[in-house]
């Protein structure tokens, strides 16, 4: 048996950017270096969780200056422009992982015990020597394995907000942008692990701290399609309540002409005008969405809506 022992330190934004979009965000110190890990789970099954990782070596001092007082290495800095990510992180914590190693004749068990925030758990893991050989894995370790488990960013962030989701209420931001044409702009993310994958919805995103509503829908429309909204207006008012994930957030619609033209300004993001004639019959935009910026162009007066897991999902 072999001990081998590191310490992560998470970093998230103040609206847990990277928890809500199944990244982690974090250092890691293994054997006298410093590494920064950007991980993004994209597929999950019974007990196998497969991701995209990014690490890049960093040194003690731009580790201190990262810990301490937020300050992005330039390579940090470099990748996260590459992936379309936010740069306000902060530091959260640590997680501690005291990981046993044991080799067996045709895999290897990994026995973690992690510590983090006064609390202790434990997760076994497996690392075949040989990806195409086929191993016959002993019961009683099928019976640890079996059942889904967090990652453990996952698990830290859920004891870190005391596992009530719903207590972080988020704040989104819409923009409704009508042409001349009578065009409605629209993005579509092409990316399975996303919840709006494939759909169709107006340009938005989360309020920044220190933002106001007004100005956050005006950087989301551009950073998303490229145009520059004008004189957003208020026009409806979603509530949006998981009571399975205990989660809450409140999307602010604006609606407001464009000034520009449409260029790719994220990876997996595509923006496109829909003719309010065509969007009655699109079938790839959420029903709520067709509510709102319909009620839009008809009412002067603000809308509102509460919409469920269910509802969500037509």
């Amino acid at each position: 048996m072999k001990l081998f022992k590191q310490i992560n330190y998470y970093f998230d934004t103040d609206d847990f950017f990277y928890y809500r979009n199944n990244w982690s965000c974090k250092l890691r110190d293994v054997s006298n270096k410093t590494f920064f890990i950007l991980k993004q789970e994209t597929k999950k099954e019974l007990n196998r969780r497969e991701a995209d990782e990014y690490q890049l070596e960093i040194s003690t001092e731009e580790k201190d200056k990262f810990v301490l007082f937020g300050v992005l290495p330039n390579n940090v800095q470099d990748l996260i422009s590459k992936l379309y990510l936010k740069k306000d992180i902060r530091f959260l914590g640590c997680l501690q992982t005291n990981r046993y190693c044991y080799e067996m004749n045709e895999f290897t068990i990994f026995l973690d015990e992690n510590i983090y925030l006064e609390k202790k758990d434990y997760e076994v893991e497996i690392e075949m020597l040989n990806n195409n050989s086929k191993v016959s894995i002993p019961s009683w370790l099928k019976q640890i394995l079996v059942g889904e488990s967090k990652s453990k960013y996952r698990r830290f962030t859920d004891l870190f907000t005391n596992g009530k989701r719903g207590d972080l209420i988020r704040v989104q931001v819409s923009g409704i942008v009508k042409n001349s044409q009578d065009e409605v702009l629209f993005i579509r993310k092409n990316k399975p692990s996303s919840s709006i994958h494939n759909k169709l919805i107006p340009p938005g995103g989360h309020v920044e701290f220190g933002e106001t509503p007004d100005k956050a829908v005006i950087r989301e429309v551009q950073e998303e399609t490229g145009l520059i909204m004008v004189n957003p207006i208020l026009t409806g008012i979603v509530t949006f309540i998981s009571k399975e994930k205990m989660e809450q957030s409140v999307c602010l619609f604006y609606k407001g002409e464009g000034e520009g033209d449409l260029h790719k300004k994220e990876m997996h993001l595509d923006s496109m005008w829909v003719s309010l004639e065509k969007l009655e019959s699109e079938q790839d935009v959420p029903i709520y969405h067709k509510e709102i910026i319909f009620n839009s162009i008809s009412e002067e007066k603000v809308s509102y809506l509460t919409i469920s897991d269910e509802e969500r999902k037509l």
